[in-house]
């Protein structure tokens, strides 16, 4: 049998415990302060009043400067990504159970992985607990802190015929690479999948704090891989979704609740992160021309999972692929055609593959669906940048150079561009080919005005408001 620590040397470790969870409260510091005298009067009746008056100076500094160092807010490390824990307890003893159960174990699994997959832990000092009451001193911590998770609230111990811990936690998410709406999507996340109140027997708490522990790494490491992804890096969030997808196939973790939402909602979050992927590549693709992007950009999207393979952007992802890889015009105009919602973006794919086969009013019917569809600027300049890349190909040109007039006259109506692209357009199709869009090109110059006429159009009626109002308009 090992032998036991003699009762004295416990006594004295609990002692020290005690008096380290104590030592941050105001009451340790007073305390300290007032120790302090009898030491100077010592030094005072052996040495005089200046040494004394040295000695206690130094001493009330030093005490001070401890007592405020072990007061401070923990800060994260530059360029690591931290948690915060500021959960309030009744007593320094509730104090560390709370570590020994659940920090700790919490602090090792947030630690392992590689450099940017682990995550610091930082725990706010007993004494500054009391200071978390609402949410808003909570974000006022996080600033402080620059941690990117903060879980914050309440542990108590209620003794009714058997000793329960009842623990209340919620969660705050901060992330500075990121706009606030992804913001709110991440805190969203992280509060619907963290467990707000847990009620822990006594005699069962340390497993379910461990698990406890088990539940805050996966949800972290989750919503920090929404970040990731977020950010611009999907390479490295879809490894860190592995991690998570791997961890929830845990036996010990297959009940919980939580596991289970995680484990549902991981097929969208690898759909977001793969369509981002190759779209990626595609914008890479548009820079350099490299064909090896557009195969790299396939492969990404055959990793989507197949029950999210409905989704517009995969499918408008892929429709591009095809056709820029093998002109496979069937293919890509059957993934277009394929959801039941209507969108802009689709309907100006598929004007373009019309104009593609030669069908220019299919394609005008198209153009027209997608401006009810209220197709935005972004659409606008994603389908001029595609078409500026597929002029350099040098395939279709006399429709091409129609398609990009009709744009300037459906969308900007703009006849100066309109024109130029129509007379590009009657020049380069043959004299006995499209006689019915030919007529259509004459009809629609007659329909816009100059852009200098509108222009002089619009100042005289606001010219005409202004005198109305009695205001003196601008003057230059």
């Amino acid at each position: 049998m090992p032998a036991q620590e003699p009762s004295g040397a416990t006594d004295w470790i609990k002692w020290v415990e005690r008096a380290r969870n104590h030592w941050p409260s105001t009451e340790s510091l007073v305390i300290a302060l007032a120790l302090a005298v009898p030491s100077a009067g010592a030094v005072n009746a052996m040495a005089g009043n200046s040494a004394a008056f040295a000695t206690l100076l130094l001493q009330t500094g030093a005490t001070t400067l401890l007592w405020l160092w072990h007061r401070r807010v923990p800060r994260a490390r530059r360029g690591r990504v931290a948690l915060l824990v500021a959960v309030d307890c009744e007593s320094p003893e509730h104090v560390a159970r709370f570590r020994s159960d659940f920090v700790r174990p919490l602090r090792a699994m947030l630690s392992q992985g590689d450099t940017f997959s682990a995550i610091d832990l930082l725990e706010l000092p007993y004494a500054r607990r009391l200071e978390i009451d609402t949410a808003e001193h909570a974000r006022a911590l996080q600033r402080k802190s620059k941690a990117a998770f903060v879980l914050y609230g309440r542990l108590r111990c209620r003794d009714a015929g058997t000793r329960i811990w009842r623990l209340d936690i919620r969660g705050l998410v901060s992330h500075g690479e990121i706009g606030h709406n992804n913001q709110k999507r991440l805190e969203r996340e992280f509060s619907e999948l963290l467990p707000r109140k847990k009620e822990l027997p006594d005699h069962s708490a340390l497993p379910e704090f461990e698990l406890l522990s088990a539940v805050v790494d996966l949800v972290s490491r989750y919503v920090i891989a929404i970040a990731i992804n977020v950010s611009g890096d999907p390479r490295r969030a879809s490894s860190l979704f592995q991690t998570v997808a791997d961890a929830c196939s845990n036996q010990d973790l297959t009940t919980e609740p939580v596991i289970t939402s995680i484990r549902d909602r991981l097929p969208i979050r690898f759909y977001e992160v793969f369509t981002w992927a190759a779209q990626l590549e595609l914008r890479n693709w548009l820079n350099t021309r490299d064909e090896k992007r557009i195969a790299e950009a396939t492969i990404q999207l055959e990793r989507v999972p197949t029950s999210e393979r409905h989704r517009p952007d995969y499918l408008g992802t892929l429709a591009l692929c095809k056709f820029v890889a093998s002109r496979d015009l069937r293919g890509a105009e059957a993934l277009l055609k394929s959801p039941k919602a209507t969108n802009p973006a689709f309907e100006m794919s598929l004007a373009f593959l019309a104009s593609y086969r030669g069908n220019l009013r299919a394609a005008c019917r198209h153009y027209r669906k997608a401006q009810e569809l209220r197709a935005t600027d972004l659409t606008l300049s994603e389908v001029r940048e595609f078409l500026d890349w597929f002029q350099t190909t040098g395939e279709r040109p006399a429709e091409l150079a129609f398609i990009r007039g009709f744009i300037e006259y459906l969308f900007n109506r703009d006849k100066a561009r309109a024109e130029k692209r129509f007379r590009e357009f009657n020049h380069l199709a043959p004299k006995d080919q499209y006689p019915r869009e030919r007529e259509l090109v004459r009809k629609w110059l007659t329909e816009l005005e100059p852009a200098e006429n509108s222009q002089r159009r619009e100042k005289q009626g606001r010219a005409k408001k202004t005198a109305r109002s009695g205001s003196t308009p601008p003057q230059l």
